[in-house]
């Protein structure tokens, strides 16, 4: 939302470099966006192991409190696939898109 808020402020701004500025910065926070999707798809896929800490180990200190009957949600394995990507999959797909139509904005003229 207050990504939407500046880009509103900034269309409406009579200076394009403005504009520009804030369409260059989305789209950078879109292809950070993409490089996360595209890590955690590779730790789907095996390309290279994921973090330790959401791989879905078990935690003697969990049974003790009565959460061991929690199902345990492991990263490195899609729940879910559509087309044969998963979310995280589809994130980097369409990060990648919105990062263009950024960067496309930022650098057509006026």
């Amino acid at each position: 939302m207050p990504a939407a808020v500046v880009a509103f402020l900034a269309a409406r701004a009579e200076s394009f470099g403005f504009t520009r500025l804030v369409l260059l910065l989305i789209a950078i926070g879109f292809l950070l966006n993409m490089g996360l999707g595209v890590y955690h798809a590779g730790a789907e896929w095996k390309f290279w192991p994921g973090p330790e800490t959401c791989a879905g180990g078990f935690d003697l200190q969990w049974s003790q409190e009565g959460i061991v009957d929690t199902p345990v949600i492991r990263c490195d394995e899609a729940s879910w696939r559509f087309l044969g990507l998963s979310f995280a999959g589809w994130n980097a797909v369409v990060s990648l898109a919105l990062a263009g139509i950024a960067l496309w904005g930022a650098t057509r003229r006026r």
